[in-house]
């Protein structure tokens, strides 16, 4: 008896490997990416130097707020006051207290100085943080004190 060995043939097709892209397209698919994402960052972000207005009143006035740059730092407040015929209140003395009630942070009150018939200047307000502010106003004149609260909010 003899034994028989069986060989099985060898595949003499070459293997056929993976390829890899090269690591420049990596590089460059990695790099569009970035680009596109910090672009649409850009847009989306919130612009500084949009002022923003608010609006509120008492019994006796229409207040009409406008904050120069709602963003974290100092910004300059600008406050129209009318009575409620819409004829321009004068002769008023009017403080400004800024606070963020979550963190209790506030400033010094700030005056606002007489800009003109109905309208009042209160510079370099601080916002020390983002979030929720409150915008309270104190208006003094020979007929009584006003008070009144508007909300802001503070971007980044």
């Amino acid at each position: 008896m003899s034994a028989e060995t069986t060989v099985s043939p060898v595949d003499s097709a070459p293997a056929q490997r993976r390829s890899r892209p090269p690591a420049g397209r990596v590089t460059a698919v990695v790099a569009a990416v970035a680009a596109l994402s910090a672009l649409a960052g850009w847009l989306l972000w919130p612009d500084s130097g949009r002022s923003v207005e608010l609006h509120g009143g008492t019994a006796r006035f229409v207040l009409t707020v406008t904050v120069a740059d709602a963003r974290q730092g100092a910004s300059d407040i600008d406050l129209r006051v009318d009575d409620r015929a819409g004829h321009p209140v004068q002769g008023l003395t009017i403080r400004l207290d800024a606070s963020d009630p979550r963190m209790g942070y506030a400033d010094a009150p700030v005056p606002a100085v007489d800009s003109g018939p109905g309208r009042y200047h209160a510079a370099a307000v601080q916002f020390m943080a983002t979030g929720q502010w409150n915008l309270t106003f104190t208006l003094d004149g020979p007929d009584g004190t006003d008070r009144i609260t508007v909300p802001l909010w503070i971007s980044g």
